[in-house]
């Protein structure tokens, strides 16, 4: 996928007028100049007047046999037409060939409509007008073939400016996510990209709910797919014999030069997209990403869109333990931190899961600094969700072989409780920088970090803010002066305040050093660390601090 996909290449714009249709309809040529001159009257078929006419042809002969090829409006006089008694199979026979409608002069065979012809017209819902006036045929057939003329250029000009667009896309390398909004656009209809086993991999519902767009996906469309997509226009992604997916345009929509075209056009550019990505899962990262980029920075409309766009990306959420999972790699001592390989890591996740059989949408994200976020969705059937998290974090950290930082949140219920979990698993693993610092590898959860987690949600209110500054304010402000790190001797004091040979060891000072500068701590703050009450103040203070301009 190329760096640059958030942006948008430069296209050109495409607007085909909304009213202009391919070809005009029955109900068009019944209203237009030439026809009202003759008085038109709508006798039966008028639900089936919005059938297309691709032609207009003139039929006075007494059958109906290889005149016709389908979407003809008739026009007639009846002069040459069978006996009445024999015109309902006249008019079958049209129906049969697909005629859009009729059209019968009345004057040269008929004063008054043959009550045979109304009662066929009604029977097979087949469009009969009548026309009270005498109307020159020559004049109707003109016009109508000059707009469907008309109409046939403009589709080739869009067409064109549809080739046009994609060709830019593909010169540009546009992401799968952007072609297929484009697609949206085009159409006026959503759009959706799903592989071969349905799974959505992106969509644009082009301004409508996107709850009700992916409700039950999967097997809608597979349904769709099996009683041959009525309704919906669909194109095959696919190239050099391999298919890959399907794109499919919801609404079947009318556009001029066809749906049909500009989803085939889409789906080239979309072949090569994917021809070019690297890797097998290319597409199910870009699902993956989409979807935890939305809930990282709340881009939801909703808990039920979620759960629907979760089960369309392959993750059952209904009667299952869901958890979130963060991990990042750890950050060594000074402060550095080697650079993630997500797409490994992101393997690694999605192959570990799979022996607890559980489902996971997984990906990297970016806050403060990029991290790899996963939900992950076990069935009911197990007890200890907690544990096959550990499993997980174990095959990873092997699978990576580098040491890693791994937070889980709690296991919830829910889809509501799953969002609450993957902002647990973040503030978690924040926390492994600041005031805990597990063992590499190991799974931190709240149990044990109750304080730091919660001064963690509260670091955005001003009396947090303002304690851990009155507090630690002589200490920070010594620093200051003299760049000292008293700061992370207290720290270091704090982690163990009932081993001063362990804080020392943390701190990396020689004990006697150590305890020197703890004297000269109690003196700037005027209080004494062997007191309980100033240790629980300070380690309060110190949390406060600690999630000052962190996420």
């Amino acid at each position: 996928m190329p760096t640059d996909s958030t942006d948008s290449p430069p296209v050109r714009t495409i607007r085909p007028a909304a009213a202009e249709r391919l070809v005009p309809t029955v109900r068009d040529v019944v209203g237009s100049p030439e026809v009202a001159v003759g008085r038109p009257e709508v006798l039966t078929g008028a639900a089936a007047m919005d059938r297309p006419v691709r032609w207009v042809h003139v039929l006075d002969g007494p059958t109906v046999e290889g005149m016709l090829s389908g979407q003809e409006l008739v026009l007639s006089t009846g002069v040459g037409w069978p006996p009445d008694e024999e015109l309902p199979g006249y008019v079958g026979a049209l129906a049969h060939a697909g005629a859009a409608g009729l059209v019968l002069e009345l004057g040269a065979r008929y004063r008054t409509v043959p009550a045979e012809l109304v009662d066929a017209g009604r029977e097979l819902d087949l469009p009969l007008i009548v026309l009270h006036r005498r109307v020159r045929f020559v004049s109707i057939t003109e016009a109508v073939h000059r707009r469907i003329l008309a109409a046939q250029m403009q589709a080739l000009e869009v067409r064109d400016s549809v080739h046009d667009l994609f060709t830019e896309l593909i010169r540009t390398g546009a992401p799968a996510d952007h072609i297929v909004h484009e697609v949206a656009r085009l159409l006026h209809s959503p759009v959706v990209l799903e592989d071969l086993s349905h799974r959505v991999i992106t969509c644009s519902p082009h301004g409508g709910d996107i709850a009700s767009l992916l409700a039950d996906w999967r097997d809608r469309s597979r349904l769709a797919h099996e009683r041959g997509n009525t309704g919906r226009c669909v194109a095959v992604v696919e190239a050099r014999g391999r298919r890959w997916g399907h794109l499919i345009a919801v609404q079947a929509p009318d556009f001029p030069g066809g749906a049909d075209f500009v989803l085939s056009q889409a789906a080239v550019a979309l072949s090569l997209d994917r021809a070019a990505s690297h890797g097998a899962d290319e597409w199910l990262r870009l699902s993956h990403q989409q979807l935890l980029d939305d809930v990282v920075q709340r881009r939801l409309s909703g808990v039920d869109a979620l759960a629907h766009r979760l089960e369309a990306t392959g993750m059952t959420v209904r009667d299952r333990h869901l958890v979130g999972v963060a991990l990042r790699p750890h950050r060594s001592r000074d402060g550095s931190m080697k650079p993630l390989d997500a797409p490994a890591a992101c393997d690694a996740v999605l192959a570990a899961a799979g022996t607890t059989g559980a489902d996971v949408v997984c990906s990297q994200v970016t806050l403060d600094t990029p991290l790899l976020l996963a939900a992950v969705s076990f069935p009911r059937k197990h007890h200890d969700p907690d544990a096959d998290v550990d499993r997980i974090a174990a095959h990873v950290v092997a699978a990576l072989g580098v040491r890693l930082d791994l937070a889980a949140g709690a296991v919830a219920d829910d889809v509501r409780g799953l969002l609450s979990s993957l902002d647990e698993a973040i503030e978690l693993l924040n926390l492994t920088n600041t005031a805990s610092k597990p063992s590499a590898g190991a799974v931190v959860r709240a149990a044990g970090q109750e304080l730091p987690l919660l001064f963690s949600r509260l670091r955005d209110e001003p009396q947090v803010q303002e304690y851990g500054e009155r507090v630690l304010g002589p200490l920070l402000a010594y620093d200051a002066r003299h760049g000292t790190d008293l700061l992370q001797v207290l720290t270091a004091y704090l982690q163990s305040p009932g081993n001063r040979t362990r804080a020392a060891a943390h701190s990396h000072l020689s004990r006697s050093v150590f305890y020197q500068r703890l004297a000269v701590i109690e003196k700037l703050l005027d209080r004494s660390l062997e007191d309980g009450h100033t240790i629980a103040g300070l380690y309060s203070a110190l949390l406060a601090h600690q999630q000052i301009g962190t996420r």
